[in-house]
């Protein structure tokens, strides 16, 4: 019979027990549920644990419905326990239906050395110990703690997470185990690194994921540059429809250690407790080419005369991608993005969504203004969250930042003003208008294609474009078109950007664009 909870609503629940060993270091439990979050937090199953001797032990407090719950519990009493699964009735849009669940018991093992093993202090001194380990015998995290014990009983722990480096020279797999998060909003669920080094001659990077099985598991993907900026995302989606894989790419990496971050986003589907995936990651994998495409000075092309040059795109990933034609210059140009929603008259205190705007690839540098009828400031950056920046305050506000070597992120940014306290009557009314501006390589309009481009998005809300969908392993061509523009003698060089489209990468959301390789042209105008 349903048991009410706290706020009355009836509850189904069930028990289950399990046996746990004496001297047990850890217990850990978990649990996988089919809940949909469309339907609110009702929806949430809760896992609680009942010790041995009747005492509570431990609650899964599941923060939203992420489909999965784990609870541990350490140096846990020997027996039987026992164990709750519970969610409000389906009568109340609560969840119903099979959870799977699972308890296993860890004893912990020695990690490292430690010398000296033993030290004395005085009052007030203090000692350099030195501590021994290795690092994880296959690429990715392994965590564990420093244990400091006296001899008057007293235990402390410094915690410790190493990280095994992706030999991409030498076997560049590497593999996990997807489990959940506990379904706090935003949804960022479980998070994985990767790190890997790159030379300063590799054209591009391939970084493949794959799971298991369970295509409605949302999973993105960060390719990270050693200055902490993402140039590569990922996606188990093309156009609305899920699949098992993903594929990120960079073109013209900087070289350093770089890292890919899997977000295995909340909901999981919750059928299972775990499954594993597995990725590798590849250099200089990219097959695009386009012989006809003029490569030097000495190409004399006709000002006004259409040039038609045919350009071969193979998807060499493990994903269905959006493939589109990015043409740009050589030469860098200043460029005033457009904003994607209301920037000018804003009331303050703010009551809309902070002002979006479309950064383009290829941008390195980028400047921020806000005008306002009381002193403020604001924080601006990519939308999922790095580099996190700041302005200066006043009427006047403004914030700037410069990448050393690589690109600013692609996709939309922020920037979301606030007024400068202290109030000492509430936040007084006022206004601001704001504008973001770049530097990038300039779009070369001169240049046109079957699929469009994105990138001048940024500056045109209004651009319109059809990227080409290609499978794993098939090859299409595009049609890139060049009418020369310009006075006799005039050289022109380029680059022939091959980018794929993101539009959801989770757990943002964000809309971007991967560059896969340049192709450079150059043609003097007759």
């Amino acid at each position: 019979m349903p048991s009410p909870n706290f706020s009355g609503l009836p509850n189904n629940y069930s028990t289950f027990t399990f046996n746990v060993p004496s001297g047990r270091d850890r217990l850990s439990a978990s649990i996988a549920y089919p809940g949909n979050p469309a339907k609110g937090n009702n929806q949430r199953v809760r896992l609680i644990l009942i010790d041995p001797t009747g005492k509570f032990a431990a609650h899964s407090l599941p923060q939203g419905v992420g489909n999965f719950g784990n609870v541990d519990v350490q140096h846990p009493a020997g027996g039987t326990g026992t164990g709750v699964i519970f969610s409000i009735t389906k009568a109340h849009n609560g969840t119903n239906g099979t959870v799977p669940w699972t308890v296993a018991t860890e004893n912990y093992n020695s990690w490292g050395t430690a010398s000296p093993a033993n030290v004395r202090l005085e009052p007030g001194a203090s000692k350099q110990v030195h501590f021994h380990v290795r690092t994880p015998a296959t690429p990715g995290d392994s965590s564990g703690s420093v244990v400091f014990s006296s001899d008057l009983g007293d235990t402390t722990t410094l915690p410790v997470t190493l990280r095994s480096m992706v030999d991409v020279r030498h076997g560049s797999a590497f593999s996990g185990v997807l489990t959940g998060g506990n379904g706090r909003p935003p949804g960022e669920g479980q998070v994985d690194y990767y790190t890997f080094n790159v030379k300063h001659n590799e054209s591009n990077i391939t970084a493949n994921v794959s799971l298991t099985n369970d295509a409605g598991d949302p999973v993105g993907a960060y390719l990270v540059n050693p200055e902490g900026t993402v140039e590569g995302y990922g996606q188990n989606s093309i156009n609305g429809t899920q699949g098992t894989s993903l594929t990120a790419y960079v073109a013209n990496p900087i070289k350093g250690n770089w890292t890919l971050i899997i977000e295995f986003a909340e909901p999981v589907v919750g059928d299972e407790i775990s499954q594993p995936f597995s990725g590798n990651l590849a250099f200089n994998a990219v097959k695009v080419s386009a012989p006809a495409l003029p490569h030097s000075a000495a190409t004399k092309l006709a000002a006004g005369t259409p040039v038609t040059v045919p350009v071969k795109i193979t998807n060499t990933g493990s994903q269905a991608e959006d493939f589109f034609v990015d043409p740009r210059l050589n030469s860098a140009t200043t460029l005033a993005l457009a904003p994607f929603s209301q920037a000018s008259g804003l009331a303050l205190p703010l009551v809309v969504g902070s002002p979006q705007w479309f950064m383009p690839t290829e941008s390195t540098s980028v400047s921020v203004s806000a005008t306002a009828s009381l002193p403020v400031e604001f924080d601006y950056g990519p939308n999922q969250g790095g580099p996190d920046l700041v302005s200066s305050i006043g009427t006047s506000a403004s914030g700037s930042f410069t990448t050393p070597a690589g690109h600013l992120n692609n996709g939309f940014w922020f920037a979301t003003p606030s007024e400068v306290g202290p109030y000492p009557s509430g936040a007084p009314a006022g206004t601001v208008s704001m504008s973001m501006s770049v530097t990038t390589k300039a779009f070369d309009n001169t240049i046109t294609s079957d699929t469009g481009d994105l990138e001048p998005a940024s500056i045109n809300p209004a651009t319109t474009f059809s990227p080409i969908v290609i499978n794993p392993g098939q090859t299409a061509t595009v049609n890139v078109t060049i009418t020369p523009s310009g006075g006799s003698g005039t050289v022109v060089n380029g680059t022939l950007y091959i980018d794929d489209f993101l539009t959801n990468v989770p757990p943002y959301g964000q809309q971007g664009a991967d560059e896969l390789i340049g192709l450079p042209y150059s043609y003097t105008i007759k």
